[in-house]
């Protein structure tokens, strides 16, 4: 999974992604992503599911890194 972070917020890729503007690639690979700007999500999910977290968005040079802060 790929996305990027927009003002604060982690918007997921799409299906399509559009390269430099005017070329759209569908069913993109990761160097599609990559190329596109967007980074791979690593997400540490927690399992309690009786808690309730918020995530916390750790951007890298190569992903994003997702963990969780309980509430």
């Amino acid at each position: 999974m790929y996305g990027k972070i927009e003002d604060g917020e982690l918007k997921y890729a799409s299906t399509i992604a559009i390269i430099d503007g005017d070329m759209v690639v569908t069913n993109p690979k990761a160097e599609d992503y990559v190329h596109a700007g967007y980074k791979l999500i690593v997400d540490n999910a927690k399992e309690d599911a009786e808690k309730e977290y918020t995530p916390e968005y750790i951007e890298e040079e190569d992903k994003i890194v997702i963990n969780y802060k309980e509430v």
